[in-house]
């Protein structure tokens, strides 16, 4: 059995014969709607863009101050740290080993809060590929300073101090000595690489330096 549909309703009319809907009116209310929804999504996505350049903003200052310090102030660091080494290979040299037991670093030594987060700030679009990779060179090299001032504080933690009244000819003198030379020449080594390292990130930090001010000025 069929269900009777009065035809009216099909037809999308009033029992008077008006048409129920007004075509001219539902296209002005689509347009009314679709234009609110494409507004919100404007207002949207440009409050998330200032957001994002607010954002970068505060980065991009932040971070300059803190390459432009390792760019200024690690050579200097190097350079000292260089003369230490060739006065101690001097020393190694005339099988000598001087107190180096005084040499120690507590971590952290280093400010790179800012150069850590921009690394980590890539997903959102705060900072380009090419920056990215600068930051993550330079967030190596500081990792690899910091081993090697590690490696250097327990070497010379190490150190056995050898008492003055002891005979330089008595077996635990020359036990001793080898001991601290062995460490000596280890530390040596360590703080070859620590400067070299310091002269790296001072250079990386240039570079990168030069790129904020190219793209982010």
């Amino acid at each position: 059995m069929h269900k009777f549909v009065p035809k009216s309703w099909l037809s999308f009319k009033n029992p008077d014969g008006t048409n129920m809907l007004n075509p001219k009116k539902l296209m002005i209310d689509l347009l009314v709607v679709f234009s609110g929804v494409y507004i919100a999504f404007l207002l949207g996505n440009y409050s998330e863009n200032q957001k994002t350049n607010i954002q970068r903003q505060k980065i991009m200052i932040s971070l300059k101050n803190e390459l432009e310090y390792m760019r200024a102030f690690y050579p200097g660091q190097e350079k000292y740290q260089t003369l230490k080494v060739i006065e101690w290979e001097a020393k190694l040299d005339s099988n000598k080993v001087v107190d180096f037991y005084g040499w120690r670093y507590v971590q952290p030594q280093y400010n790179y809060m800012v150069v850590e987060y921009a690394i980590n700030s890539r997903e959102i679009g705060v900072i380009d590929f090419h920056l990215h990779q600068q930051l993550l060179a330079v967030y190596q090299e500081l990792k690899r300073v910091e081993y090697a001032e590690e490696k250097m504080t327990e070497l010379a933690l190490n150190y056995q101090p050898i008492p003055s009244m002891m005979d330089s000819t008595q077996q635990d003198y020359q036990i001793m000595f080898r001991h601290n030379r062995f460490l000596f020449k280890k530390f040596t080594i360590f703080a070859s690489d620590r400067a070299s390292i310091l002269g790296r990130i001072a250079n990386k930090a240039e570079e990168a330096l030069v790129s904020i001010d190219e793209n982010f000025s």
